[in-house]
């Protein structure tokens, strides 16, 4: 069997609103995986970083699906503080493979 995840609508409306109310928050994404960057709090070196992997049964790459698990994966507390510096290094290193 063969997944094709979509949101539903509340889902979509999450996501939509949770992006309004936090502006400081940056998706980066290789088409596989989605990063959520958000600062631990204004003015902060310290990003706290969620990941969202896509299913290996998946078809198509759908950026929502993608942004709204790695915001369900931060708000249940799955994620990791680093310093901005280290976490720009990182998605850096491979020029062009991220993107936002």
């Amino acid at each position: 069997m063969v997944s094709n995840t979509k949101l539903f609508p509340e889902q979509k409306q999450f996501v939509k609103e949770y992006c309004k109310d936090n502006k400081d928050v940056l998706f980066y994404s290789n088409e596989r995986v989605t990063i959520m960057v958000k600062p631990e709090f204004k003015g902060s070196r310290m990003v706290a970083v969620s990941f969202s992997t896509m299913s290996p049964d998946e078809k198509k790459y759908r950026k929502s699906v993608g942004k709204y698990y790695t915001i369900s994966n931060f708000e249940n507390g799955q994620y990791v503080l680093m310093d901005w510096t280290t976490f720009y290094n990182i998605v850096n290193q491979g020029e062009g493979y991220w993107s936002m």
